[in-house]
């Protein structure tokens, strides 16, 4: 579920590229935002079901500890992806908007 999440914010924000008429170096930067995101939801779901795999049905402190570390580092991951768009695409956003901003755009 939380992967096509992931998925339709990309295709989201590539939709919004294409409108903006992003750069190279910005689509660069939106690429690694993006991809970083998708990989840590990769990542935490393989441990979570190696860790669903080991322990079974039996509750375990340290299996609970390895997927809430992972879960954390999709949240961290989602936030700089966040992060990298905000950063990229505000300045098309103030265009966009009729806004002149201090940025130099």
């Amino acid at each position: 579920r939380n992967f096509r999440i992931h998925i339709v914010i990309a295709l989201l924000v590539l939709w919004v590229g294409i409108y903006f008429h992003l750069s190279r170096s910005d689509w660069l930067w939106v690429t690694v935002g993006v991809s970083f995101a998708i990989v840590a939801e990769i990542l935490n779901t393989i441990i979570e079901a190696i860790v669903d795999l080991t322990v079974g049905d039996r509750y375990d402190d340290l299996a609970k500890l390895a997927k809430d570390v992972a879960a954390a580092g999709v949240v961290f991951a989602v936030f700089i992806e966040f992060t990298i768009l905000a950063i990229i695409l505000q300045p098309y956003f103030w265009v966009w908007l009729g806004i002149h901003n201090l940025f130099n755009y």
